[in-house]
């Protein structure tokens, strides 16, 4: 497994007229980190691939924000840039570590995207409102 990098900074959707999805943070959360819908909440915390109950991905933060803040999120078929590094048509997915992505699947696998270049991911994550 190799984590993935990226600028946080530098995340963003390719499209300008994406229209990301918006929850409170639950936490703390970095633009790039993978996030998840907490059932009690419903606020979105990072999530993980080491236990299913972690690793069921609304999308990617597209901004640092502290908790109780909203948090734009990308979803659905989004293509993002800013990552570094990627090998066109590798695959993305879920990291154990809260929020991070990785190369290769962790304890549960879960799919997040597909590179598209050295920098540009396309989302495979479902559509939540």
């Amino acid at each position: 497994m190799a984590a993935i990098s990226l600028t946080a900074a530098n995340i963003r959707p390719m499209d300008e007229d994406y229209r990301p999805v918006t929850k409170v943070a639950g936490e703390a959360l970095t633009a790039g980190q993978a996030v998840k819908i907490d059932g009690t909440s419903h606020r979105a915390l990072k999530a993980a691939a080491g236990s299913t109950a972690n690793a069921n991905v609304l999308g990617i933060a597209l901004m640092s924000v502290a908790a109780g803040k909203p948090v734009a999120i990308a979803s659905g078929n989004a293509i993002l840039t800013g990552f570094t590094g990627l090998t066109p048509g590798s695959s993305v997915f879920l990291s154990n570590t809260a929020g991070g992505l990785d190369t290769a699947a962790g304890t549960v696998s879960r799919l997040l995207g597909i590179a598209l270049t050295a920098t540009e991911v396309m989302l495979n994550c479902p559509v939540v409102g």
